[in-house]
């Protein structure tokens, strides 16, 4: 009963505010160090703030008999008694403050926020970061062990990190060092880390010209969420392997200088399944030759939904190195601007089956703003919106092509079975004309922008445009004979017997001799001829 009693009034007391905790308190001191210098007995003792009063690190304890060891937040020694501790009482997040954090700038708070993780971990509860700049000099990691046994008490060690800033903008961590801000890095095939949660913050480098540094690095992770963070000034954003099931929402990335050492935003290697990555804007510097994703070795199901990708090579998609596949990777509702080389790119030894490509907006540099912004435009040529590499099983639909180089989609006979479906390929002959005289280093430049959607299908693939250029065409090996220029028509020398066509399209004759047809109707699933060529 009387144990009872006590609980409910610590559970009651801890949920006041400060002030009112200070008025029930036994006593009222200043600072950490005055509590640890503080030998009452049995006693609630208010502390106003870690250092000075009011600076976020204060907060209500009790002084307890405890073999547990001092941690700089929610465990203090009482000097001169080594069985008695003062003990953080508290049931919500727990505050990096709490562990002498200033997030200042100036002073190192990686041991405080390393101890506030800790403390997260082994009592099941979210790190919270006030604004501030927290400087680190090191990477911060999980207690990868699966429980602590301290004198003979064992407490269960939950491998997760679940860390949040008070706002993106507001709350960052600065990395003074070379390494991995959060290096979350478990042994292969061991017990994963569970529902992680990093969100609201930057993540950024203090020295980019000299510090190569990375902002999460994940293995051996499932279920995780990365929200709302933005990225400055890293070599990588994310570098990944093993990770599972888990969303990347709302985070941006953001590169301001072109120090060649910088890497993709997001690396994906083996086994990174089930993905959705959503709303985010991936950004290189407008100078920078990396892709701003590449996706490798054996991983599926991974989706990025109305996603941003800007300045850079796009994404790349690859998997020699083990052949085995990659499967189901999605592009819906994306939009890239301002993109050097491709969008996206696969290799074409790649095996790589079941690309999904829908309402996706593909506009390249053009001719003017490469110019303006230094870029050799000569590096990036041929410059095509997909590559179509060795994939096998792909759908393009409902998306627009505007000021590539010269066809948006390209495909180097490794591809199979690839469906281009009401997709919409604006030329840029006006641009390069007005951008003449801008990008006079380069005249060839300047060149018969008519070109179809694709320059060669693939085996198995149709191509249904009616918006084109081109109008309609599809089949195996069809769009070499195509020699119509800017019209909807189609000239073959015969009707075609392969493609996806509609009831009504039409095919006009290349070779008109007497006792031929001007051309065939598609009707009823089959072509009709039309103006009979009579002989004279």
């Amino acid at each position: 009963m009387k144990k009872t009693f006590f609980l409910l009034f610590a559970a009651v007391f801890i949920s006041l505010t400060a002030s009112a905790q200070s008025v029930l308190a036994t006593s009222i001191l200043p600072n950490i160090q005055d509590l640890k210098n503080f030998a009452g007995n049995d006693q609630y003792v208010y502390v106003k703030g870690y250092y000075t009063p009011d600076d976020g690190g204060g907060g209500l304890f009790k002084n307890e008999v405890s073999n547990f060891p001092e941690n700089g937040g929610t465990i203090f020694n009482v000097n001169g008694n080594p069985t008695k501790r003062w003990i953080r009482l508290y049931d919500a997040s727990i505050n990096v403050k709490w562990f002498g954090a200033k997030g200042n700038f100036h002073d190192d708070d990686t041991d405080a926020i390393q101890n506030a993780i800790y403390e997260s971990q082994y009592k099941g509860k979210i790190v919270y970061l006030p604004k501030g700049e927290y400087r680190t000099t090191k990477s911060l990691k999980i207690d990868t062990r699966l429980e602590r046994i301290i004198e003979g008490d064992t407490t269960k060690i939950i491998r997760r990190l679940r860390i949040i800033g008070e706002e993106k903008t507001r709350t960052s961590i600065q990395a003074d060092f070379n390494g991995v801000i959060f290096d979350l890095k478990m042994v292969p095939d061991s017990d994963t880390i569970q529902n992680m949660v990093i969100k609201d913050m930057t993540l950024i480098t203090v020295n980019p010209s000299t510090n190569l540094v990375t902002g999460i690095q994940i293995s051996e992770n499932q279920g995780a969420l990365i929200e709302n963070l933005i990225f400055r000034d890293l070599r990588y954003d994310i570098y990944a392997d093993h990770f599972w099931s888990s969303t990347i929402r709302n985070c941006k990335s953001l590169i301001n200088t072109t120090n060649s050492n910088f890497k993709n935003r997001y690396r994906f290697n083996t086994q990174c399944n089930d993905l959705l990555i959503e709303g985010c804007v991936l950004s290189n510097s407008a100078k920078n030759d990396d892709y701003l994703v590449v996706i490798s070795e054996p991983s599926s199901s991974i989706t990025f939904m109305s996603c941003t990708f800007e300045f850079g090579k796009g994404f790349f998609i690859d998997s020699r190195s083990t052949k085995a596949a990659l499967t189901n990777i999605s592009f819906i509702g994306c939009y890239w601007e301002w993109i050097q080389y491709s969008a996206i790119s696969i290799h074409n030894q790649a095996n790589v089956r079941g690309i999904n490509i829908t309402n996706n907006y593909f506009n390249s540099i053009t001719e003017g703003t490469a110019c303006n912004r230094g870029i050799d435009r000569n590096r990036y040529e041929p410059n095509f919106a997909i590559v179509l590499g060795g994939a096998k099983g792909m759908s393009i639909t409902d998306s627009y092509f505007t000021n590539w180089w010269k066809n948006p989609i390209y495909s180097a006979g490794f591809a199979e079975g690839i469906n281009i479906n009401m997709c919409t390929w604006k030329t840029i002959e006006n641009i390069r004309v007005a951008d003449a005289n801008i990008c006079s280093n380069n005249p060839s430049i300047i060149a018969n922008p008519d070109y179809p959607i694709i320059n060669s299908i693939p085996l198995n693939s149709q191509v249904f445009n009616p918006t084109s250029e081109r109008g309609n065409y599809g089949g195996s090996s069809l769009l070499s004979s195509i020699t119509s220029s800017k019209s909807d028509k189609i000239s073959l020398a015969s009707p075609p017997k392969n493609g996806n066509w509609i009831q009504g399209d039409i095919i006009f004759n290349t070779n008109p001799v007497p006792g031929n047809y001007i051309g065939w109707v598609y009707s009823n699933n089959e072509w009709l001829g039309f103006g009979l060529i009579q002989n004279n």
